[in-house]
């Protein structure tokens, strides 16, 4: 059971990553869909801004996976204790 409680508060923390992400992204993507940061004058905050949506990407979809994986170790710990 402590394994589980354990697992538990660690999922808890990957969703509010997961959740700060999904924030990042969506601002990264307001940023990136505003016209004004093609300009030429923004090239070097439209390559930060390109750069920023890249990492933040991958890791969403790293933390995506952890908490994926994590979830289904939760079910089978779960199992095997009934």
């Amino acid at each position: 059971r402590q394994q589980i409680k354990t697992r538990g508060a660690k999922l808890k923390r990957l969703e509010r990553e997961i959740a700060r992400l999904a924030e990042t992204r969506d601002e990264l993507e307001r940023t990136l869909g505003d016209n004004a940061i093609y300009a030429s004058e923004r090239r070097e905050e439209l390559r930060q801004a390109q750069a920023a949506q890249r990492d933040n990407a991958a890791r969403l979809a790293a933390v995506e996976e952890d908490w994926l994986m994590l979830g289904d170790e939760i079910e089978r710990l779960e199992r095997e204790l009934c």
